[in-house]
């Protein structure tokens, strides 16, 4: 004969030992994801403005070819890196 598992006080008291820390888990989880929405967000919204200040202000710099050609030079060279350069 299988002997039916019946819940007991034990049972009721574990699960509101439980129902907190869940709770709390919960709010964290929903809370990261919309600090990750917000993010995605925000580098949307920058790449934009990038893209629209690009268009603005054009590609050419005064002075590029003449009196700034070595500095444009050194800039070309480091352009496609992620670090800053001073």
């Amino acid at each position: 004969m299988r002997s039916l598992l019946r819940f007991k006080q034990e049972h009721s008291r574990v699960l509101s030992l439980l129902n907190e820390p869940f709770a709390i888990a919960l709010s964290n989880f929903l809370r990261y994801a919309q600090v990750v929405k917000l993010k995605e967000q925000l580098a949307d919204d920058n790449q934009y403005l990038q893209d629209e200040l690009q268009k603005k202000s054009g590609r050419e710099i005064i002075g590029a070819d003449f009196g700034l050609k070595g500095v444009m030079e050194m800039v070309r060279q480091v352009s496609g890196m992620n670090s800053p350069v001073l």
